[in-house]
């Protein structure tokens, strides 16, 4: 069945007959007016698409083939770099994502201390203590409480091949039973720089939950603004096996009171309702996205006093 690419258009009605003309940004592909990590979603998107010739790919600027030549490769990246680098050095790049909630994603059981020993097909995003703990007592305010962000993905096939490029999303704590203590995300790592290439972003500090402290992302999942971004250039392929595990990034999470004596839960949560929340391939085969079936979130690192 034919259906429209767009249904409204500038204010005005849209449909399969429209011939739809706006000046754009190179490298704006979802034409919003500007250029972002949906940006580079697209491209990456089309351009993995473009390499391994999928037969239902349209080769249009839509989906990544900016300068027109009927291919999706390097020069199309580098208007897109262009742009989105124009724009953030103008400081056009960012737009107010206001405030309101994010949903979460399937949570797991704990199964260890740190990493968990096995995982579901399928990526797994999971905060952690940097030393490796899932339980960390509170001892004052002003503690700094360092965590790692981890994204495995799991396969079926031992002899093949996972892998891993972006992920959208942000990062709450959550307080049971009174709580142990509010505090403040700070963003300080994207993977090394591994995972820190244009299009990524350190999040955006808003309390997105209203328990009254701050938390680190964005508030309007139709836009990437505010959002933490860990993006790679390509796809990040790991040796054969079963899983593999990459780095997107690291945050700290600072106590600036103490609370009754509860818990305090910290996790990640993806960005809801969009492709762009992540990228990653199982055992080689189709590239998997925000929609796809397989998108998990680990147990929390829970404070304690």
């Amino acid at each position: 069945m034919n259906v429209p690419i767009e249904t409204s258009f500038g204010g005005q009605t849209a449909g399969m007959d429209s011939v739809l003309l706006k000046y754009a940004w190179y490298g704006d592909m979802d034409l919003n007016e500007e250029v972002n990590g949906d940006d580079y979603y697209q491209i990456d998107t089309g351009f993995l698409a473009y390499f391994r010739n999928d037969p239902e790919l349209l080769v249009t600027f839509r989906n990544g083939d900016v300068d027109g030549n009927k291919a999706i490769n390097a020069d199309d990246y580098s208007y897109v770099d262009r742009s989105y680098l124009w724009a953030l050095n103008h400081n056009l790049s960012l737009r107010s994502g206001g405030g309101g909630g994010v949903d979460g994603s399937t949570s797991l059981p704990i199964l260890a201390d740190g990493l968990q020993t096995s995982y579901l097909p399928g990526l797994t995003i999971e905060l952690v203590e940097y030393t490796g703990l899932k339980q960390v007592q509170v001892t004052g305010v002003g503690q700094i409480i360092s965590l790692d962000v981890y994204a495995t993905v799991t396969g079926i096939d031992p002899n093949k091949r996972q892998s891993f490029q972006s992920i959208h999303g942000a990062f709450l704590s959550s307080n049971l039973s009174g709580g142990a203590a509010l505090g403040t995300f700070w963003p300080w790592d994207l993977g090394g720089g591994s995972f820190g290439d244009y299009g990524s972003s350190v999040g955006t500090q808003q309390d997105l939950d209203a328990d009254g402290d701050p938390d680190l992302g964005g508030g309007d999942a139709g836009s990437a603004d505010g959002w933490w971004i860990a993006r790679s250039a390509g796809m990040r392929s790991g040796s054969p096996g079963l899983s593999y595990t990459w780095y997107p990034g690291s945050i700290d999470f600072e106590v600036t009171s103490l609370l009754s004596g509860g818990t305090t839960e910290l996790n990640f949560m993806k960005r809801p309702d969009t492709e762009s929340a992540a990228l990653w391939r199982q055992d080689g085969g189709d590239t998997s996205n925000g929609f796809s079936e397989g998108f998990y979130i680990g147990a929390p690192v829970m404070l304690t006093l």
